[in-house]
């Protein structure tokens, strides 16, 4: 297997990732503004948040489906449905279709973009399958 280039890690990245990410349900309302009081801080000044939300994508959710349960809604990422319908197995052939068929958007970053000019490389999808396999 040949390294992936970091233009096809960016294509991957910026296919899977969200402007939205749900974390931890046990954090209750939350105002998001780093209170220095805030009962959500941590020991070492750090927080716990309970749903991010940014302007452009810049996570990759690492669940399938997440469900709080109350007004701060349910979250199943665009990937977990498109890569893994129902959540059954799938051939690599259609894992490639679907990943293809996700899009790029330019994610949070640096200035500058990248070019996804002729869809989802081959060897991006191969990678992404041989890691996840």
């Amino acid at each position: 297997a040949s390294a992936l280039s970091t233009r096809d890690a960016c294509l991957l990245f910026g296919a899977l990732a969200e402007p939205l990410v749900h974390l931890d349900p046990e954090v209750g309302a939350c105002c998001h503004s780093a209170c220095s009081d805030c009962e959500w801080r941590l020991p070492d000044g750090g927080y716990r948040f309970d749903v991010l939300k940014a302007t452009k994508p810049k996570w990759v959710p690492c669940y399938l489906r997440r469900d709080f349960g109350d007004e701060r809604g349910c979250h199943e990422p665009r990937w977990a449905s498109a890569l893994f319908p129902g959540g059954g197995e799938v051939t690599r052939a259609q894992f490639g279709e679907a990943l293809a068929g996700l899009g790029f958007e330019m994610p949070m970053g640096p200035r500058g973009s990248v070019g996804a000019d002729g869809g989802m490389p081959e060897s991006a999808a191969d990678a992404l399958w041989a890691w996840l396999a």
